[in-house]
């Protein structure tokens, strides 16, 4: 990957090598940045302000993924977002490069992909693609896809013209017995009209909410 260059992507610079072992590597630092997860840990927000990022988000992705790159450990943990609005990837370390293929996956893909589907996604792509998608609705519902009910849904996507864009795309996901495949960039199906003010302790559910999600995963 030496000398690939993408937009809005922190790749690797320099390499820590020791006795010929690679312990780790260094990027550009990304100022004044917090985790795409982490700005959306508060009570209200407005969905327009989050689809604006991800829509951003889903057009870097694309120039990755037209570089020949797949980052494949992809979540909002990796995206951040600076005080000015600006978006840009990191850690993708772990992702699959021409014949170099990588083992690592997120959580959220893991628990839903092995754990809930236990099947497979017809293309690397498609991987990077799910991810987001399925980060998108951690973020927005406070709770994983797998455990939204049809009623839970209509929460939300009966006032924002994108989660009806993506119904479809949600009952494909969800079907056990549907091959995913064709997975659309969700610059592709965002309304940036959306407008649409969410309160998060009406949309989280009581089993599972978005900050113990995440704090969990620390432990």
């Amino acid at each position: 990957m030496d000398g690939i260059k993408i937009n809005n992507v922190l790749l690797p610079q320099d390499l820590i090598i020791k006795d010929g072992i690679l312990y780790g590597y260094t990027m550009r630092y990304f100022e004044n940045s917090i985790p795409l997860s982490d700005k959306f840990l508060k009570r209200y927000f407005n969905c327009n302000e989050l689809f604006i990022y991800v829509y951003k988000a889903s057009k870097i992705l694309r120039d990755i993924h037209n570089n020949g790159i797949c980052c494949q450990d992809l979540s909002f943990e990796n995206i951040l977002i600076d005080n000015k609005g600006n978006v840009a990837f990191c850690d993708i370390n772990g992702c699959t490069y021409k014949e170099h293929r990588s083992p690592f996956f997120s959580r959220l893909l893991k628990e839903f992909l092995v754990d809930y589907r236990k099947s497979r996604v017809s293309t690397v792509e498609d991987t990077d693609k799910l991810s987001i998608i399925l980060s998108f609705y951690l973020t927005m519902y406070g709770e994983v896809l797998q455990r939204i009910t049809r009623r839970q849904y209509h929460v939300l996507s009966d006032n924002i013209r994108t989660l009806e864009n993506l119904r479809e795309i949600a009952n494909i996901l969800v079907d056990k017995k549907v091959l995913i495949q064709d997975m659309p960039y969700l610059d592709d199906v965002i309304d940036l009209t959306d407008n649409y003010e969410i309160d998060r302790k009406q949309v989280l559910t009581l089993k599972s909410k978005i900050l113990n999600y995440f704090f969990c995963r620390n432990k």
